[in-house]
């Protein structure tokens, strides 16, 4: 949970309200005050006016984007066939593509939506002690603005990111973490409509093509009903993908395998 969350939340509990989570603006607002009252603020000015979040201890991870490339070189592998030594610079090295809009951009049905926010390690869970909340470590927030330029959210791009290579066993246990976060987000954020979440798996390398298409029919769907008068199942949704990395040339080179 971000600085500032955990002082509301106790509030909010205090009082006698249920809550799943501080909505993302009221959070954001929270923390950009919580950092300027001690002289900084911990988000990144993007061209299209949208903001990443830097929280915790990767913000020293970002922060070497912004410092010589020698620096940030030297915390790199040197060839494209080395793993990261920190998933902390993994996950700087993968926000950075996240800040284009243009990167990855939502299904077709969705592709008129804006970027309207981008989020380091975003809570994805019941507010709770922030040493138990779960955190998915990207998450790229699309959706429109209304009147008085309000933004409102219609689609969740989810990141998961890990800088070894995973085993059989790894990959399940990483499918059942991202489908939780999932299951949360339509949930607390979407009226249960999955179609609007898609979920993505970074790492050095995958199991096979045979065992990876096995484990996402077995765990990495969900059937949902977007109206009363529809059956629970009426809808199958299915939206993991699953990416290589590799750098290159002072790169990051993502493939979809």
């Amino acid at each position: 949970m971000r600085p500032g969350n955990e002082v509301a939340a106790g509030l909010r509990t205090m009082g006698g309200k249920n809550f799943f989570q501080l909505d993302p603006d009221e959070g954001n607002w929270l923390e950009e005050q919580f950092y300027r009252r001690r002289g900084g603020s911990k988000f990144v000015k993007l061209p299209s006016g949208t903001r990443a979040l830097k929280s915790g201890v990767k913000a020293g991870a970002l922060r070497a984007l912004s410092l010589s490339d020698e620096i940030f070189e030297s915390r790199l592998p040197a060839q494209s066939d080395k793993c990261f030594s920190s998933e902390n610079f993994l996950h700087a090295a993968v926000i950075e593509r996240l800040k284009d809009a243009g990167f990855a951009p939502p299904v077709d049905s969705m592709k008129h939506l804006e970027l309207l926010s981008l989020h380091h390690e975003y809570p994805a869970s019941p507010a709770k002690q922030a040493i138990y909340v779960d955190r998915i470590d990207a998450v790229r927030v699309f959706g429109s603005r209304l009147g008085e330029n309000r933004p409102v959210a219609s689609f969740y791009d989810c990141w998961e990111m890990k800088k070894d290579s995973l085993s059989e066993t790894d990959f399940r246990g990483v499918v059942l973490q991202v489908m939780k976060y999932a299951d949360f987000i339509a949930s607390s954020r979407l009226a249960g409509d999955y179609s609007r979440v898609r979920l993505h798996i970074v790492a050095k390398r995958f199991p096979g093509a045979a065992f990876r298409k096995e484990v996402l029919e077995e765990i990495g769907e969900r059937r949902f009903q977007l109206g009363v008068r529809e059956s629970a199942s009426a809808h199958v949704w299915s939206a993991v993908e699953c990416l290589e990395y590799s750098w290159s040339d002072g790169k990051l080179m993502l493939v979809t395998v």
